[in-house]
């Protein structure tokens, strides 16, 4: 079965690092193994000490590079979107002072990213693909996207389609521009169905993990909870996090030991938080991680740990449960929910915004007359109950 290991966290934490040994481990074990790069910053070449390249590029027996150019992707795959989204916005009595021939649809950039995971899974013969996404915001918008996307396109495409092709006549003539042409729309509709293909791989826990890279620092832990608990709440397999970095084996000078006291201070909370999943700690290298000699000496030390190719099952999961007035929905998060949160019943769908990230979850038939009765937090679950009685109330 192919597998997709994701790994994410803050910025500088050492996730390309950790992604790079966990390919050339699944490389020796005769599996064959595409790195993937969606960080603009691409630092997998650097690692490697290999010439950047937009082509998939072969690193040794087994072990392919791949340092994705999203501009070039959009071009190749979607012509008319980019072309019709071009045509937009240099209309007359647009302002277009700013933009230039690279400029896109917000979120456009990480729907192509994951679009071409789900390309790569396709279409090529790779037993393991190992993904070093970019620092932590930008994995969460991307993580989120797919979910996002195909719930807007679902209840509102089939009717934008329609009114585009009744309406551009009028835009044409009134405003002098022109809406998105047919070509455009059968673009957005092919990302649609690959959205809906790629948001089940994704959710597969038995394919797909994600994994978080963190340091014994206050600041990389609370980023770390935050996007444990929004991995939970989209539904996400995260399967262990890797602490980097840790001050051991060193000669104790003042630093080192005022370093180590600090570390131990916040590796005692990350315990406690993620108590449910793998944690892996890995040591402070004083050189920094270039070349092969570099990425093997971590790897000595990953191999101590559990195999690192194992995807471990996060079972949290949406349950639901009945109740004397209705149903329960189970959600996972964890101890440390966001004070600033809202949850609420809009149609047939239950939204969950916090700061600035949403989850949309759809509700089946039998809840789509119910309204929320109330909300509880118990033992890493958010409860939402359910009643079928109108006249209940939040």
């Amino acid at each position: 079965m192919k597998k997709i290991i994701i790994y994410t966290g803050k910025g500088g934490v050492g996730k390309s690092s950790i992604s790079s040994a966990t390919a050339i481990k699944s490389a020796r074990e005769n599996n064959k193994t595409i790195l993937l790069s969606l960080d603009r910053a691409h630092s997998l070449s650097d690692i490697f000490e290999t010439k950047p390249s937009d082509e998939i590029v072969n690193l040794r027996d087994k072990l392919d590079l791949l340092e994705i150019n999203t501009e070039k992707l959009l071009i190749e795959n979607f012509p008319y979107l980019k072309e019709n989204f071009n045509n937009l916005y240099t209309s007359p009595g647009l302002n277009t002072t700013l933009l230039d021939d690279k400029f896109s649809l917000p979120g456009l950039e990480n729907l192509i990213n994951l679009i071409k995971i789900k390309d790569i899974y396709d279409n090529y013969d790779y037993d393991n693909i190992i993904v070093d996404c970019p620092p932590t915001g930008s994995s969460l918008a991307l993580l989120q996207l797919p979910e996002l996307l195909s719930w807007y396109l679902e209840k509102f495409f089939p009717i934008g389609k329609n009114l585009v092709r009744v309406l551009n006549p009028i835009a044409k003539h009134k405003y002098k521009t022109s809406l998105p042409k047919k070509e455009a729309l059968d673009d957005v509709e092919k990302i649609y169905y690959k959205i809906l293909d790629l948001q089940s791989l994704l959710k597969n826990k038995k394919q797909t993990c994600i994994r978080l890279v963190s340091l014994a620092e206050k600041m990389v832990v609370e980023e770390t909870k935050r996007s444990y608990m929004y991995l939970n709440l989209y539904d996400y397999n995260v399967d262990r996090i890797f602490i980097n970095r840790i001050y051991q084996g060193y000669d104790d000078n003042d630093f080192i030991k005022k370093s180590k006291n600090i570390q131990a201070k916040y590796i005692k909370i990350l315990e406690e938080i993620f108590s449910d999943i793998k944690i892996d700690k890995i040591k402070w290298y004083p050189e920094q991680i270039h070349g092969i000699d570099s990425i093997n000496k971590m790897l000595n030390d990953l191999n101590e740990t559990d195999d690192l190719l194992t995807i471990n099952t996060n079972k949290n999961s949406l349950v639901y449960q009945t109740y004397e007035k209705g149903y329960i929905l189970e959600i996972p998060y964890f101890k440390a929910f966001d004070d600033d949160y809202k949850i609420e019943k809009i149609d047939k769908d239950l939204i969950i915004t916090m700061k600035n990230f949403k989850r949309i979850i759809p509700l089946p038939n039998i809840l789509y007359e119910s309204v929320i009765e109330k909300i509880k937090f118990s033992s890493n679950l958010l409860k939402v109950y359910f009643s079928n009685n109108k006249e209940s109330l939040l």
